[in-house]
């Protein structure tokens, strides 16, 4: 009785906060009215649990998360459950079957407005002028491929105009406002994971852009969700998705034993970097003796190491370098019509599944995929074989894993385990096919030996007759039944590949350029010895000949002394390090702070504490997870509300992401002290084990099993954490890392992505030159074994550097290769060659904002 009085009194609260939400205007950018639609409505939002949850309990946590919805927003949403393996299939399958609806509504549309026109004269049987409804009933009658569209009231057309909603009685007689069934495929809310399908949904424009919404009724967001993470999914400057918080990256903390450094008389203030540490480091290495004077080893347990790095993990710390690459991805013995067509591999072959006891014969399934070639065709010789560089045949070939095994393929995720569909289009195999050599292993693209043709393709001949003929040496195939075929594929052509051609109408080199940061030597670089700066936005890597900088000259002799006088080690079992490098998170950054020492918990030892690295936000912590907004639904702003709460509120946080308190989980309390001493309430999440739907037949009373992925359900800061998440404080620590957190400077750069469109690619010479000169420059670099050797070896390596010829070039951000080249002086030819990879750096900092 109480249980019901309980859910009567929840039904007239929903049911007054229904009613007193009402159509209540707001004020746009202009200052001016706009009306509010509060009318009822449903979204759908599809989310990834894990396998374990039961189907009862996402029913259960479904009501839940509605009630709160409806009595909240108005607003009924109905959540999507899908386990990880199947959520991208479906979810595109649905956004797939809502883009061909649209496309169809945008034809339906236009082909009404012109039946209309054209038959605005038409007459009935009574010889009157038809009305527009009989107009459009003829309409459906003459199109029925319309005829799902008949009794559609347009979208746009209800929001002008709400119409009074529909109300019905529920189980106490109570009148509740009635919502809206979802419609099949509707999509509205959905989860997104990696800057893959993050882009690939960008460019698909299947994405809403949620700015205006971040700057009005979702600015909360902003409070709440880390300001590194919305800035770094920025596509254009607008935010796409709204990333799930989670705790980014960790410090790199550089160490210095408290006793050793204040033993000789050394103060802290000023050390910034191991550049500080020079005579510090000699004095430990000079101490290294035994009670007799003597030297001691390396490999004595009362050794102290100086330095327990390396030259190269301190010179990356200090200095970026712009290590750069590019692959030719093209040849010039191509098979190319005019338009530079690509194609599409329909790739078909059978699966043999055991016979069941009852059937007489093994079933034959027959099964297809679709390969898309990214403008791609595959050198091959006379004989249809694939050819490497040097004309030897591959023996490469497909193998279907029938026992959907899945092979484990270097660089390869579980997530990218295809899906394949039976011919008939109902039954999923999930299962693969995989490219194998002669010896049966997995062709990656660390072991590719194809030979790339790019944005190649086939005109192939016709005769009178209307079939194919193919000549001798063609790359492609021809059935007896007339079909063309590439390695025994099924072709077809798109029409809308341009052909990258030079003025003269030759087809282009097509190169992949590439870098990246690592401890190899580069001429071209910049310094980054304040931790603080690295991040996107906050410093421009330079292309500056690292050479002609006396602070990188002296950064240089400074580590390599530290080699010279054999300061670098690693701690072996029973020793200790005067300086060393951890990682770890915000902690012993506070401990430093509010004590002036950090006591390390495994071995008690006091250490001063500098900062060498903040964290820094990876592609994973952007990227990983995140909830975005369909383009095309009509309730973009009833779903950012739901998104908003979700990252805002802790009970509807926890509600989705651990189920129904007290049946899914349980709330554990602890009081804590303060700064002040004043008693605190911490919070904790305890798991309940559940029961499965078989077994709930007995204990109606229970709700199944609910298991989701913190990460992947919203704001990991407002859940309340688990035990096994680092207890009650573990996200105040989190916190404050990410409030410290900075972007990676090029995260989201990439030479090819902003050379696309341009007229040039990036001058390949330069690269080779560039490279050369850095490798020459190294070699004398390392061969040197004194300081007075090092002087000697700069000066001859920054004339090397100085003569190569496209130094300039490579050091001008504002280079344009249809000026003269630099090094020929005026009135010369314009450079050809293409672009400085420091023009194409500067124009993406300036395209995006991110320019200091």
């Amino acid at each position: 009785m109480k249980k019901k009085l309980l859910c009567l009194m929840l039904s007239v609260l929903m049911l007054l906060s229904c009613l007193m939400t009402a159509c209540t205007p707001k004020e746009n950018e202009e200052g001016k009215e706009d009306a509010v639609d509060n009318s009822a409505k449903t979204i759908v939002m599809w989310v990834v649990t894990n396998e374990e949850t039961t189907p009862y309990a996402m029913e259960k946590v479904n009501e839940a998360f509605t009630k709160i919805t409806k009595a909240k927003f108005k607003t009924n949403v109905v959540l999507k459950f899908c386990t990880e393996d199947e959520y991208y299939a479906k979810l595109e399958e649905a956004i797939n079957a809502n883009e061909a609806d649209r496309l169809l509504k945008e034809e339906h549309d236009k082909a009404l407005r012109v039946y209309l026109k054209n038959h605005k004269d038409d007459t009935n049987s009574n010889g009157e002028v038809k009305t527009k409804d009989e107009l459009t009933a003829d309409f459906y009658v003459a199109n029925p491929k319309y005829a799902k569209f008949q009794n559609v009231v347009d979208e746009d057309e209800e929001n002008v105009t709400v119409a009074e909603e529909e109300t019905i009685k529920n189980e106490y007689g109570i009148v509740e406002i009635k919502y809206p069934e979802a419609k099949e495929n509707q999509v509205d809310i959905f989860y997104l994971s990696g800057y893959d399908k993050y882009m690939k949904y960008y460019q698909d424009e299947w994405l809403a852009s949620l700015d205006e919404e971040l700057k009005t009724a979702s600015k909360k967001i902003t409070h709440y969700v880390s300001k590194s993470l919305l800035d770094g999914v920025q596509i254009d400057g607008s935010v796409y998705a709204i990333p799930n918080n989670v705790a980014i990256g960790e410090y790199t903390y550089m160490l210095i034993d408290k006793a050793l450094y204040e033993s000789y008389f050394q103060k802290i203030d000023g050390v910034q970097s191991v550049l500080d540490l020079g005579t510090f480091l000699n004095d430990v290495s000079k101490g290294n003796k035994d009670e007799a004077g003597n030297a001691l080893s390396p490999d004595d347990p009362n050794y102290i190491v100086p330095l327990a790095s390396t030259f190269e993990e301190c010179m990356s710390s200090l200095v970026w370098y712009w290590e750069m690459f590019y692959t030719d991805k093209s040849v010039y013995e191509t098979y190319l019509d005019e338009n530079g067509r690509s194609y599409v591999l329909n790739k078909f072959y059978e699966v043999k599944e055991e016979a069941e006891e009852e059937d007489k014969e093994a079933k034959v399934k027959t099964y297809s995929t679709t390969i898309v070639h990214q403008d791609m065709v595959y050198k091959t010789n006379a004989d249809g074989k694939l050819v490497d560089k040097g004309g030897n045949v591959l023996n490469y070939s497909y193998v279907v894993d029938a026992e959907k095994s899945w092979y484990k393929i270097p660089g390869k995720n579980e997530d990218d385990k295809p899906t394949f569909s039976d011919t008939d289009g109902k039954k999923a195999y999930t299962g693969g096919m995989y490219l194998v050599d002669e010896d049966g292993t997995p062709i990656t693209p660390a072991n590719d030996k194809r030979v790339v043709i790019a944005n190649a393709s086939y005109e192939p001949l016709v005769d009178e007759n209307g079939k194919y003929e193919v000549d001798k040496g063609s790359i492609f195939t021809v059935d007896a039944d007339g079909t063309l075929r590439l390695q025994g594929c099924v072709v077809e052509f798109a029409e809308d590949i341009e052909t990258r051609a030079d003025s003269y109408g030759n087809q282009k080199p097509t190169y992949y350029y590439g870098y990246e940061k690592s401890p190899n030597f580069s001429a071209l670089g910049s310094l980054q010895t304040k931790p603080a700066l690295r991040t996107r936005g906050g410093i421009a890597l330079g292309f500056n000949n690292l050479f002609a900088q006396s602070n990188y000259q002296k950064l240089l002799t400074t580590l390599l002394s530290y080699e010279y006088n054999s300061f670098y080690g690693e701690v072996q079992e029973g020793q200790r390090a005067a300086v060393s490098f951890v990682k770890g998170d915000a902690r012993i950054k506070l401990d430093y702070e509010e004590d002036g020492v950090y006591v390390d918990p495994n071995t008690n030892r006091e250490y001063h504490v500098v900062v060498a690295a903040y964290p820094e936000a990876t592609e994973q912590e952007l990227y990983g997870n995140m909830f975005a907004v369909y383009a095309n639904s009509p309730n973009i702003s009833r779903s950012m509300e739901v998104i908003t709460y979700l990252n805002t509120n802790t009970q509807f946080r926890n509600l989705l992401q651990y189920g129904i308190e007290g049946q899914h989980y349980e709330i554990n309390k602890v009081t804590e002290k303060n700064e002040k001493g004043e008693d605190v309430i911490k919070e904790t999440v305890t798991l309940l084990p559940g029961v499965s739907d078989d077994e709930k037949k007995d204990k109606k009373d229970q709700y199944g099993i609910y298991s989701m992925d913190i990460e992947k359900t919203g704001n990991c800061f407002i859940a309340t954490p688990t035990q096994e998440m680092g207890g009650a404080n573990a996200w105040d620590y989190a916190k404050i890392q990410n409030n410290d957190s900075l972007v990676a400077p090029l995260m989201g750069f990439d030479f090819n992505m902003m050379v696309a469109d341009e007229e040039y690619g990036i001058d390949v010479t330069l690269i080779d030159q560039i490279n050369q000169a850095s490798a020459q420059m190294w070699n004398k670099v390392m061969m040197c074994e004194d300081l007075e050797g090092l002087e000697e070896e700069m000066h001859d390596g920054l004339e090397i550097i100085k003569k190569c010829a496209k130094l300039i070039k490579a050091t001008n951000g504002a280079y344009d290769p249809n000026m003269p080249n630099p090094e020929a002086g005026a009135d010369q030819p314009a450079d050809l060659s293409g672009h400085s990879p420091y023009t194409v750096y500067n124009n993406w900092l300036t395209r995006y904002g991110y320019a200091p």
